[in-house]
């Protein structure tokens, strides 16, 4: 998959997230603990309030180096699960690469007693010579590792660094495309599929999403 459009398919799955996580927030009971959770996140990230406020930050057509730093997509949970608010944490770039750069860090915020508490797991490529030059996912008690903030959320005890999953993939996008299977199940790559037929992402990255349900169907 060419540099450009695999920025474009990466950014167009991103913004339908988006989208469909800002129309959910809006559905949000005021006494619905998570209405109470955007706000205390919103203190040390910023979410993304509105679609011009994304597009600022992600433009069409020129997304082929992101990095998210304080930001924060909010997207909508599983069959809304009510103990739980997913966040995700994007950077990517070197796409036209051996070796491309691209760390999603899925972010789950779940409701415990009267608190609240962090963990999620981070999907990346492969590293270049090492021990993780595979595609992989690993836990993450924050969205990198000097992440003070999210850490007093996260247990201490629980390690950053392994295990480190690997994850059968071919580029950035079916690793993008898997993240979400392991949030929404293998169903969601049904609606992916579509996304093509609204020119949010392209015929070859609908080809791929048909080879992912090949495999795990």
């Amino acid at each position: 998959m060419a540099n450009a459009r695999l920025s474009q398919n990466l950014r167009g799955v991103i913004e339908w997230l988006y989208k469909d996580g800002a129309k959910w927030r809006r559905s949000l009971d005021s006494n619905d603990w998570r209405a109470d959770a955007a706000d205390t996140i919103s203190a040390f990230y910023k979410i993304f309030q509105n679609e011009n406020d994304f597009r600022h930050f992600m433009p069409d057509g020129n997304c082929q180096e992101v990095e998210f730093e304080k930001r924060l997509v909010v997207i909508k949970p599983p069959v809304d699960d009510k103990s739980v608010f997913p966040t995700l944490h994007c950077s990517w770039g070197g796409l036209d690469t051996d070796t491309p750069r691209i760390r999603l860090c899925l972010g789950l915020f779940v409701r415990v007693g009267k608190g609240m508490r962090f963990f999620g797991q981070r999907f990346e490529a492969p590293h270049g010579p090492g021990d993780h030059n595979y595609y992989h996912a690993q836990p993450i008690t924050g969205f990198n590792k000097n992440d003070e903030i999210l850490q007093r959320f996260a247990p201490r005890w629980l390690p950053d660094s392994y295990p480190a999953v690997p994850i059968l993939c071919e580029d950035p996008f079916e690793l993008t495309a898997l993240m979400l299977v392991s949030l929404y199940g293998q169903s969601i790559l049904n609606q992916l599929r579509l996304l093509s037929s609204r020119n949010v992402i392209d015929g070859g990255a609908a080809k791929s999403v048909n080879n992912l349900i090949k495999r795990i169907s």
